[in-house]
């Protein structure tokens, strides 16, 4: 668990920035705690089932963005159940670290827009930023991705992290991205 002091100091920074701050939260008391300081709350894949965790965030009427690997369309049903529609996004996510391009699936961001009508974005875990630029193709309109300002290998995400050049590479990518999809 981050520290409290550690969270307002966090809050305030992205505040300062106009960065819109999140938790991940792992347990229920938690939540209750984190509700003043996040714009909106992160479900991790494992937590996707957790009913009590869902309904506590889901009690503070704050957005929820919800990750989805290793879960069927219908755990997935289930999550989404405990909230209002307009408060939820999806994240496509392959919970494999780092995940090979070749299982990316990022047709999933697609089939989970279609089937639940709700906006999607895509967790990405893959190495590089090629995977989540090209999420945006599928309807994405969220990235999660890993971020190391100095990538270091005593990190246990390190192989998946970008580092700042990266992040400003991804960042014009799907910027160039949004504008190749255009409009229907």
């Amino acid at each position: 668990k981050i520290s409290f002091q550690l969270i307002k100091k966090l809050f305030e920074e992205s505040k300062k920035n106009k960065i819109d701050f999140c938790v991940t939260p792992f347990d229920v008391e938690y939540i209750h705690q984190l509700k003043r300081y996040v714009k909106f709350f992160k479900v991790a894949s494992g937590d996707l089932n957790n009913i009590d965790m869902l309904r506590a965030i889901a009690s503070t009427k704050k957005k929820v963005v919800i990750s989805t690997g290793m879960s069927n369309l219908q755990e997935i049903k289930k999550a989404i159940s405990f909230f209002p529609k307009k408060n939820v996004v999806l994240l496509h996510c392959i919970s494999c670290y780092p995940t090979k391009e070749n299982d990316a699936n990022l047709i999933n961001i697609k089939t989970l827009k279609d089937k639940f009508g709700l906006e999607v974005g895509y967790s990405d875990h893959a190495t590089g930023i090629d995977a989540a630029a090209n999420a945006i193709f599928f309807g994405a309109t969220i990235i999660e991705k890993h971020f190391m300002p100095k990538k270091t290998k005593l990190a246990g995400y390190f192989k998946l992290s970008i580092d700042q050049k990266e992040l400003r590479k991804l960042i014009l990518k799907i910027k160039q991205n949004y504008a190749m999809v255009g409009k229907s």
